[in-house]
């Protein structure tokens, strides 16, 4: 007979070697990067100071010559934090607030801002009140025309009350409050006027400064912001609506009074002081609470090379009290605790908002400019849309392909390209957008065309850059895709000639989506709050289906499950060592069967990069497709079996897969997309491979389920069901939650199989929301954590 490895001491050998260097690994984590949790850990702390500094009328101490501007800063930084207005601390805080008239710009503007973002509704006639004090306070005359100053009648504007007012007319004007275009108008010239050449802003304007003062950071962010802000209220757009007619791709400007400001703060960038850095500004706190907005309002991760979210991150939490009050501590002339930890509760808060969409610039080639882009505005809009739709704030970014990582890439769940010209793409640029996409990304492409537009080139090209890449051509999506009604009803057939939508299926999915003629266009004119652009009866229809198409795309892509900012992003690069001893490296080959035994061939290895960084192991994460042939099976303790459709292993599969398990074998496995076939199929040859065992469900108290083993409690789980054609309009499909549903097959007492009737696969293999039934993908990876774990440890 043939000698076997005794698969008991190889499971034995293996779940040595992952004890060690889990403890190993424990030992050694000092310094743990910066993450969310801790972000989040951050924001609580200072949240708990503030509460409890409350005063018991409501108010906060500190700046009394500014009314209840502190009061209103604070209030503020606790509801961007996470409380509600019926929080104690809240409540009491509107209280106060409702009970004080403001005279200075300051408190004014801040006093507005909490009111727009608590109880609009409520306070409505206090906004009014309060915009109609700032629209009176506004300079209309002279050099500093269109500025605010401390107070009404104060002929000295400066940008910094300036920047408060016109953030609290924005905000006012989001919750429905009508402003008079002529003091936007005037705001805006006030910003143009007060930039310098070098692209950045000085607190003193150049009429008041006998020589040039220095830009710095705080004030060049506060006027990249109210530009974006002006523009965007007094609806500066490439999309015009004209009459009965709406015309896209105009007015396209290559490098704008923004983007001077922009390439200055890039040049001069710092998280640790008020840039520039030889000459230090100063408050530090204002300035990263400027930045923020930047960031947000721009979509920008990056400003230069620096991701400026992380890096103010890791600079804030540096100078937070380490134990006792989570207070900031005084910097520089900053010396207010309350204020300092506001401002950096503004910027932990808000700048940490999920990113949901990528906007994708991409120029030609790395060495040529960057093209044009159209509809600036449209991403933002629609993400105003989806805030609405979710009920959640949300953020997006843009990416530039030619200098970003997959990594990068990978920050946005989905990426939005758009253009007007061919395609020409280096090798390298083609390559990470390639493996963005079998990573888990999603691509959303359109052909900016027609109104005005002209993408054929672009459209061209981008077909045929999808058939060099995924060696498949776009196909029209049929009118039962889930993306016509994932979260609002579409009828396809009623759209206009030219804006049926196409994909392409990746990674057990449609993971790219094609739109012939221009979405991003209707999108800038559809604003999502404020007062809309009025839209003639011919257009509006369009508008709002392009609209909607834009949330149902998003939708389906995301399956509202977003990664928290901070978290890093997991590369699955296959390890290529498929000889290594699995007493160092854990390899888990797959099951060779008909009924689509490789149909997701990234599943497995994506679980093994996973299991390798929850539970430090050395892993072999390349491929490997085995027979059920007792010489390739002894190799392994621990061998994985999916599939799709039915199947049946011949007598001679069945005595060798029968050997291998009473040697100590342990089989894995789930049926993809939660096939119904499949799973009959797995169940009747478990009979035939083992009729003396038992095939029964596993109790949600067993082990396996539990962190026993160092894994996950999987008390609760979420299962999800995709929206069908059937669902109510407004759902993205059904979600369960409870404890896994999976089966195990004992023999003589001991686990030989773990299977799990819904699905798995698609979900490690995507890493996102699936087009069929199964597992969330966080919970689909724990729960194949806790099946690997114990049939190494048991």
């Amino acid at each position: 007979m043939q000698r076997l490895v005794p698969q008991r001491l190889q499971r034995i050998a293996c779940a040595v070697s992952l004890a060690v260097m889990f403890l190993a690994n424990f030992l050694s984590a000092q310094n743990p990067p910066l993450s969310a949790r801790a972000v989040q850990q951050s924001i609580e702390r200072g949240v708990q100071f503030l509460e409890k500094t409350q005063q018991r009328d409501g108010h906060w101490d500190g700046y009394p010559n500014y009314g209840c501007g502190q009061t209103a800063l604070v209030t503020l930084a606790l509801l961007s934090s996470g409380r509600s207005p019926d929080a104690p601390s809240v409540s009491l805080a509107l209280e106060y607030l409702r009970s004080k008239k403001p005279e200075r710009t300051y408190e004014t503007a801040l006093q507005t801002m909490v009111f727009c973002a608590a109880e609009p509704q409520r306070d409505l006639a206090l906004i009014q009140r309060n915009i109609q004090w700032l629209l009176e306070a506004q300079q209309t005359q002279g050099a500093a025309t269109g500025g605010w100053g401390y107070q009404q009648g104060f002929t000295s504007p400066d940008p910094s009350n300036s920047q408060f007012a016109l953030l609290a007319l924005w905000e006012a004007q989001r919750v429905g409050i009508q402003l008079p275009p002529d003091s936007l108008k005037m705001s805006l010239a006030y910003w143009l006027r007060l930039q310098q050449r070098s692209g950045g802003w000085s607190y003193l304007p150049p009429t008041m400064a006998p020589i040039a003062i220095q830009p710095t950071g705080s004030m060049t962010s506060a006027g990249i912001a109210s530009l974006l802000i002006a523009e965007d209220a007094l609806q500066f757009a490439d999309a015009k609506v004209q009459g009965e007619r709406l015309t896209c791709c105009q007015g396209q400007i290559d490098v704008t009074p923004v983007d001077q400001g922009m390439q200055w703060l890039a040049g001069n960038f710092s998280a640790a002081v008020n840039p520039p850095v030889n000459n230090p500004a100063g408050y530090w706190y204002y300035y990263l609470y400027a930045l923020e907005r930047v960031g947000r309002l721009s979509g920008q991760r990056f400003i230069g090379n620096h991701d400026w979210y992380r890096e103010g991150a890791e600079e804030l939490l540096k100078r937070q009290q380490p134990i006792g009050d989570g207070l900031f501590k005084p910097e520089g002339t900053e010396d207010d605790v309350h204020t300092n930890t506001a401002l950096a509760l503004l910027f932990l808060s808000k700048g940490k908002r999920q990113v949901v969409i990528g906007r994708l610039e991409h120029r030609q080639l790395p060495e040529m400019p960057e093209p044009a882009l159209s509809h600036r505005r449209a991403v933002q809009h629609l993400m105003g849309h989806v805030e609405k739709v979710w009920k959640r704030d949300l953020s997006w970014q843009s990416v530039r392909l030619a200098e970003a990582s997959v990594a990068d890439l990978l920050e946005a769940p989905v990426l939005f390209l758009s253009g007007r010209e061919a395609l020409q793409w280096s090798p390298q640029m083609k390559s990470a957008l390639k493996q963005y996409i079998e990573q888990g990304g999603f691509l959303f492409a359109e052909a900016c065309e027609g109104d005005g537009c002209q993408g054929d080139e672009f459209e061209a090209s981008f077909r045929q850059l999808m058939q060099e890449l995924f060696q498949q051509p776009l196909r029209k999506l049929p009118p039962n895709h889930p993306i016509w009604f994932t979260e609002a009803r579409i009828d396809p057939a009623s759209l206009p000639e030219g804006f049926w939508l196409y994909g392409l299926e990746q990674c057990c999915r449609t993971s790219v989506v094609f739109a012939p003629r221009s979405l991003s266009c209707r999108w800038e004119v559809h604003r999502p709050y404020g007062v809309p652009i009025n839209l003639p009866g011919g257009i509006r229809g369009d508008v709002e289906n392009a609209t909607k198409i834009g949330i149902n795309v998003i939708s389906y892509a995301t399956g509202r499950e977003l990664k928290d900012k901070l978290d890093a992003v997991q590369i699955v690069q296959p390890t290529a060592d498929l000889t290594a001893s699995l007493r160092n490296t854990l390899a888990l080959p797959k099951l060779e069967h008909g009924g689509g035994a490789d149909d997701v061939p990234r599943a497995v290895p994506n679980l093994l990069e996973i299991f390798r960084n929850e539970v430090p192991t050395e892993v072999s994460s390349s491929p490997i497709l085995i027979p059920a042939v007792l010489e390739q099976l002894q190799q392994h303790a621990v061998v994985y079996v999916h599939g799709r459709t039915a199947f049946e292993w011949s007598e001679t599969e069945r005595e060798a897969l029968r050997m291998w398990l009473k040697r100590g074998g342990v089989l894995l496995g789930d049926s993809v997309c939660s096939s119904q076939p499949f799973t009959e199929s797995i169940r009747k040859e478990f009979s035939l491979i083992l009729p003396e065992a038992r095939l029964q469900k596993v109790p949600a108290d067993h082990p396996m389920l539990t962190s026993q083993f160092q894994g996950y409690d999987l008390g609760e789980v979420t299962i999800v069901e995709p929206a069908t054609a059937m669902d109510e309009e407004g759902s993205v499909g059904q979600r369960r939650v409870g404890p896994p549903m999976l089966e195990m097959l004992v023999w003589e007492d001991r686990v030989v199989a773990i299977f799990s009737p819904i699905d798995l696969s698609c979900a490690l293999e995507s890493r996102r929301a699936n087009a069929c039934k199964g597992y969330a993908w966080k919970d689909a990876s724990r729960i194949g954590i806790n099946m690997l774990l114990y049939a190494i440890y048991q």
